[in-house]
This record gives C-alpha cells, structure tokens and sequence, in this order.
C-alpha cells in the first residue's frame, strides 16, 4: 500500500492552502473534503476555507506533490510534515491544524476498535463518508477505510459541478466576490490576518495586463474594473489593520 502527499490549490489565485496525505485516488479524496465540508458541524479553517469556495460555485484544485511507497504511516506523516514546513517556510498561508500525519497515526486503531451498526452498513457508499462518520461518532478517514476493505464505491452523488466560470460574469468580479467571502469567514473564525492579500492584489494586477493588452472598449473597461478593486483592496486592507493587529495579539 502506497501514498499520495497532495496540495489543495485555490483555482482563482492558485495559491496553495493545504497539504494533505491519502492511500485514496485523488478525485475521490477531494469529493471526501467537499462532503466534509457540507456536513462537518465542526468548522476548522480549512473547512470554512472549502465552503467559502463553494458559496462561489468553485471548487479546489488537488495535485499531487509526492509519493510514499510504504504502509508505514509514521513516515508517511513525517513526509506530509516535511511539505508541511517547507511550504509554510516559503510564505504559503496553509490551514492546516496540525503539523502533519495526525489522522493517519490514528486511522488504523479508529477502525479496529469501533463496531458500525447496521445504518452505516446499509447506507455505506450510499452517501457521503462524513455523513456516516457523524452518524457513527468516527472520522470521515475511518468510514473510508472500512468502506474500501467491503470494497465498496465510494458516493458519487450530488457534488458541486467542476469549476468551469460563468462567462456571463467577468473574472475581476469573480476574483472580487470571492475576496468578499473569504474575508468574512476568516473574520468569524478569528484569523483575518492568513487573508492572502499579496495573492489576491498580484491577481488582479496579472488580469489588468492582461486586458490592457486589448484595445477594444471591453478590455478597457475591464482593466479599469481591476483598477478600482485594486485600491478598494488596499483601502479594505489598511482600515481593518487594527483589526489584523488585535487579532494577531
């Protein structure tokens, strides 16, 4: 048995927001945070971070960025660590809550000592991992496990659509919106100060050269709708600069 270190990706800014390890294929580990997400009552930042993105039709983009061929989950979690770190020490703002490899070191042990009723059993692959999880008192990762030693699909359900823009709305305005969301989450969960106003500021600079490139009187406008969210963005940044500073202290 093998793993797969892999990023989460936002798919406007494309910066990455978190790492994580999984023995699963990566489309049905990203449907698993999706869900989780949807259901999970208990918001960490990542979660919050997940359903921000899907208040704006978007989802993450997953990428693998290593491979551990081995079943020992102690150096799988050491390997996630060590991405973990390196990533945070070249200036990513990444979720995660631990440091690495936490679920994995307790996944095995989960699974050998919870007995699943005969709810989850009927309704395994049915629905959602997470859901069965919070029926059963387990982790999503646990569910899953279990669900693939029955080998059993995992739910292909109602999940979002894959994240093909509406081009009846221009990108500025779809990078702005996006801002707007993710700077009220991270206000209610009290980390204002990981917003990644650099990103989103280098975003809209791309897309501004971008239209200035045209000449018709489309691409002007829209380079001069980047330009107005540009100094509201810098606006918006230094009147909530006491804010940032007491939410850090």
């Amino acid at each position: 048995m093998s793993y797969t270190i892999y990023v989460l990706k936002h798919p406007i800014s494309l910066k990455i927001r978190y790492v994580g390890a999984t023995r699963t294929p990566l489309y049905e580990r990203l449907n698993t945070h999706i869900a989780d997400a949807r259901y999970n009552v208990q918001g960490s930042p990542k979660v919050q971070w997940l359903r921000a993105l899907e208040a704006t039709g978007l989802r993450p983009i997953i990428q693998e960025i290593d491979f551990v061929a081995s079943e020992d989950t102690r150096l799988v979690g050491d390997t996630e660590s060590l991405w973990i770190r390196r990533l945070v020490a070249q200036g990513h703002k990444l979720l995660n809550v631990r440091a690495g490899g936490g679920g994995l070191r307790q996944q095995d042990s989960s699974l050998s000592q919870h007995n699943f009723s005969r709810w989850a059993l009927d309704n395994l692959g049915r629905m959602p991992d997470t859901r069965i999880a919070s029926h059963e008192g387990v982790s999503a990762v646990t569910v899953g496990n279990w669900r693939r030693r029955r080998n059993v699909p995992c739910y292909r359900g109602r999940f979002p659509p894959d994240p093909f823009r509406d081009p009846s709305v221009p990108v500025p305005v779809q990078i702005w919106n996006a801002i707007q969301i993710e700077k009220e989450i991270y206000r209610e969960m009290g980390i204002l100060a990981k917003l990644d106003w650099e990103c989103w500021e280098a975003r809209l600079v791309d897309w501004k050269k971008f239209y200035e490139v045209y000449s018709d009187p489309e691409g002007v406008r829209l380079a001069q709708k980047c330009d107005i969210f540009l100094k509201e963005l810098l606006e918006d940044k230094e009147r909530l600069r006491d804010e940032i500073v007491s939410l850090k202290g």
